[in-house]
């Protein structure tokens, strides 16, 4: 679209009436017009000069290729008199470049609002959004207010320039605009151009990102994700959700590259930036309160993880947006069973994960592998109890609903069939024990390959295989549990 008439307001009309003929007063012209000298100067105007008319401009210095406008005359006769009128039109350049940097920011805010509805990850977004906003942005405050003084100043050196020449005198003549919506959409292909070239790049992004993400390369995904969180909180101010957003995304790549005091500060500033109510935040602080008590739990800090885990069990469970059968709020209860779990409060950590487990069967077929999973750490809990019956059968059990959610192959049914071959060892059942070590030992090595000799042990190849799986737990807002082996139990 067509905007620069109406920032920079170029077009101005005038009449020059003097005593000289027409043929005189294009000699004058020419005298001063051209790339030549005049009485050892260079001539201060370049152009055309015709005999019905002339196409001139000042001498252009840099901001002048820019913006300086040109300037169409005609001379007419009105009796003994000859008229010169002229008419100032904005440099095309200068046209060009205003909009393209008008219809890139237009472009680029409804590119955000399409994106944002259609893209979960702001993180993209926001970078699309930086690159190309801000920086057209800036050309456009700088554009602006120098063409208004390049226009002004040759505008008003080429009419004294001309009527001290021709020694007339000079009246401005009104000029009609045309209608709005014509000269606005002489250009209409330009916005519906950076809308779309908008929303490809925040794509590329998101891609780019994911892909990252994906292969678990998380120092790349928090280098991608840094400058966005900088810019944003800078632009939008660090309550901006947007910027929030792209601090939490970071603060999530910090934790899964092991860099958990910079991640813990990340989160505990959006904790702090927003009220923790029922809200439309709660889903989001929650988010944040978890990742938060997962740093603190790694760390040993078992009391400050207890009141974040709550404090997000309970934020997921007021958000009415998912409903009653909350399964980040079974995340959340998994993993606080699994806490009491290290402190030996059995009781706690049953009901826990009790609750957890209740939530993920009323989800029936959307709970995927939660339920699997919730009744191998239910079993985990049963195991350090030294239930060990009870333990055996509820392995079985989360063994079971493993085969049924993921097939009999995938290595979080590995992690099962180890657990339950310790189990089975321990209740004296060495055939069973040595038949499901077995099957587990192949479908570890189908995964891990030539690598399944070089660890010693179960621990070390099941965090090789959650590292080369990229376990679905470590990946922000994923609804998967704890799933745990036996070894975490400590006593193994």
């Amino acid at each position: 679209m067509n905007f620069a008439p109406y920032i920079l307001q170029p077009t101005r009309s005038f009449r020059f009436a003097t005593t000289k003929p027409l043929t005189e007063c294009a000699d004058t012209l020419q005298s001063i017009v051209g790339p030549g000298q005049n009485a050892g100067k260079a001539r201060p105007l370049v152009g055309n000069i015709g005999a019905e008319g002339f196409t001139v401009q000042r001498r252009p210095g840099l901001a002048g290729m820019l913006f300086a406008p040109s300037f169409e005359g005609k001379y007419e006769v009105a009796g003994d008199n000859t008229d010169v009128v002229i008419k100032s039109s904005l440099n095309k350049v200068g046209k060009a470049l205003l909009n393209a940097a008008i219809n890139t920011i237009l472009g680029a805010v409804i590119g955000v609002v399409v994106c944002l509805a259609m893209l979960p990850d702001a993180v993209a977004v926001s970078y699309a959004f930086l690159c190309m906003v801000l920086i057209p942005a800036f050309i456009l405050v700088f554009a602006t207010a120098l063409g208004h003084f390049v226009i002004a100043f040759d505008t008003k050196f080429v009419r004294n320039l001309l009527s001290k020449q021709l020694g007339a005198t000079q009246t401005e003549v009104p000029v009609k605009d045309g209608p709005i919506l014509k000269t606005l959409l002489q250009e209409a292909y330009a916005t519906p151009s950076t809308i779309l070239l908008f929303i490809l790049c925040a794509y590329g992004l998101h891609s780019v990102y994911a892909k990252f993400w994906a292969e678990g390369d998380y120092m790349k995904t928090a280098a991608l994700t840094r400058p966005v969180e900088v810019f944003t909180s800078s632009l939008l101010g660090p309550k901006s959700f947007v910027a929030a957003d792209c601090r939490y995304y970071l603060a999530e790549s910090l934790r899964c590259a092991v860099r958990l005091r910079e991640a813990s500060e990340l989160y505990e500033e959006n904790t702090k930036a927003f009220k923790a109510d029922s809200g439309p935040m709660a889903g989001f602080l929650a988010s944040n309160y978890f990742g938060l008590a997962r740093i603190e739990d790694e760390e040993g800090r078992h009391q400050d993880a207890e009141v974040h885990y709550q404090k997000a069990i309970d934020l997921w469970s007021a958000d009415k947006s998912i409903g009653a059968n909350n399964p980040w709020a079974a995340k959340g209860l998994d993993r606080l069973a699994m806490l009491n779990l290290k402190e030996n409060r059995f009781d706690q950590a049953k009901a826990a994960m009790n609750k957890a487990l209740q939530i993920d069967k009323a989800l029936g077929d959307n709970s995927f592998r939660s339920v699997g999973e919730d009744l191998n750490d239910l079993a985990l809990i049963y195991d350090k109890e030294e239930d060990f019956k009870k333990a055996d059968a509820t392995y079985k059990e989360a063994l079971a609903a493993k085969e049924k959610s993921v097939g009999k192959d995938h290595y979080t049914v590995g992690t099962t069939l180890n657990n339950l071959a310790d189990i089975e060892d321990r209740l004296g059942h060495k055939e069973d024990s040595e038949r499901l070590k077995s099957r587990a030992d192949r479908i570890w090595l189908s995964w891990l390959g030539g690598d399944f000799n070089r660890y010693p042990d179960d621990m070390q190849r099941y965090r090789q295989l959650t590292k080369m799986a990229n376990s679905d737990y470590e990946r922000p807002n994923a609804d998967t549990r704890f799933d745990g082996l036996r070894p975490y139990l400590g006593r193994y």
